[in-house]
C-alpha cells in the first residue's frame, strides 16, 4: 500500500502539505489509540553534553539538550535519570534554562544535581512518551521501569575521571542530528553553549511528531488507512 498515494496533479508544495497533514492525523490517531512508542535511533532533538562527576563533592551537574531553532519544541520534553544498578529511574528533569540560540540549533540546560556517578547509570530523553534517546555512561544496562522500560542503553564511550573540576562529556563534529556527532571527554565544560569543535548545520526537515513516525508501520492493519482517506481526501492504493 502506498502511504501517500500517487499525485496526478497539483504542485510539489501541495503534495508536501498533504503529506504533513497525513502525518499530523497519524500522530493524533496514535495518541488516542495509546500505541506504544519506539526509540528513534537518530533525532534532531538530542542530548548534547552532560556532567556527572568531579573531584570532591560534585558541583554544577547538568544535562544539555540541542533542539532545532526552527521547528523544534520543548512541549512534552523531559529527561529521565536511570540507575544502572537495577535499571530503575530515580529522577525526572523538566526545567529548561535557555542557553545559546543559533540560526540552526538552540541549546537548553537542566540542573541535574544528584545525578549518579556511573558504573553504569543512564539518561533518557523523552518527548510525549516517546524515547528519543537512551544513553548511559560507564557501561550499559536495561531499564526496568518508566518510559524506557525494556530498552538497553547505549554507552557513550568516554567517562569522567572524577579527579578534576570542570569536565563533561559532550558531542563534537559537524551536522544536524544526533548520529552526526561523537562523544568525547571535555576538560572545560560549556553548559548552554556550543561544544568545542562542534558546528551545527541546518536540519534537513522540520521535525515531525515521534508518534507519527512510530505509527506509520500500523497502516492497513487497524483501519487507519480508511480514516486517512476520509479525513484527507487523498486516494491511497
Amino acid at each position: 500500500m502506498a502511504l501517500f498515494g500517487t499525485e496526478g496533479s497539483g504542485t510539489a508544495r501541495e503534495s508536501e502539505m498533504k503529506k504533513h497533514r497525513i502525518l499530523s492525523i497519524l500522530a493524533t490517531v496514535m495518541s488516542t489509540a495509546g500505541v506504544a512508542s519506539a526509540v528513534v535511533t537518530d533525532s534532531t532533538t538530542f542530548i548534547n553534553e552532560f556532567h556527572y562527576d568531579n573531584t570532591g563533592g560534585d558541583v554544577v551537574e547538568f544535562v544539555e539538550i540541542a533542539i532545532p531553532t526552527v521547528g523544534g519544541s520543548l512541549t512534552g520534553l523531559s529527561v529521565v535519570l536511570y540507575n544502572g544498578t537495577g535499571g530503575a529511574s530515580y529522577d525526572t528533569l523538566s526545567t529548561f534554562v535557555l542557553g545559546s540560540v543559533g540560526p540552526n540549533f538552540t541549546l537548553y540546560t537542566l540542573d541535574a544535581t544528584g545525578i549518579q556517578n556511573g558504573s553504569p547509570d543512564g539518561i533518557a530523553l523523552v518527548q510525549s512518551g516517546s524515547v528519543l534517546e537512551f544513553l548511559s555512561y560507564e557501561g550499559s544496562f536495561v531499564a526496568t521501569n518508566g518510559p524506557a522500560t525494556g530498552l538497553t542503553s547505549t554507552d557513550v564511550g568516554p567517562s569522567e575521571p572524577g579527579t578534576a573540576l570542570g569536565t563533561s562529556l559532550g558531542l563534537t563534529g559537524t551536522g544536524n542530528s544526533r548520529l552526526d556527532f561523537t562523544y568525547m571527554l571535555f576538560t572545560d565544560d560549556t553548559p548552554g553553549a556550543v561544544n568545542t569543535s562542534q558546528t551545527f548545520t541546518a536540519p534537513a526537515v522540520v521535525p515531525l511528531p515521534p508518534a507519527a513516525v512510530a505509527g506509520v508501520v500500523l497502516l492497513g492493519s487497524t483501519g487507519i488507512d480508511k480514516l486517512l482517506r476520509r479525513r484527507s481526501g487523498i486516494a491511497m492504493a
